[in-house]
């Protein structure tokens, strides 16, 4: 019988893995000296978080 593939966000290890990435990213984002300011503390995580999901998504598609 055919099975499907594991989605990309399964592959990529799914919701831990993404929070790990997402931690990463913004944490090292905001050290830098033109864009950091964009990524500053001042913004929601749930903006964060949908913002780089977003652009994620997009990629994959």
């Amino acid at each position: 019988m055919f099975q499907p593939s594991a989605s990309l966000f399964d592959r990529i290890g799914g919701r831990p893995a993404l929070a790990d990435l997402l931690r990463h990213f913004y944490a090292d984002v905001r050290q830098h000296e033109e864009i950091g300011p964009i990524f500053s503390d001042d913004v929601p995580n749930r903006a964060r978080r949908r913002f780089l999901t977003e652009k994620l998504l997009h990629i994959a598609a």
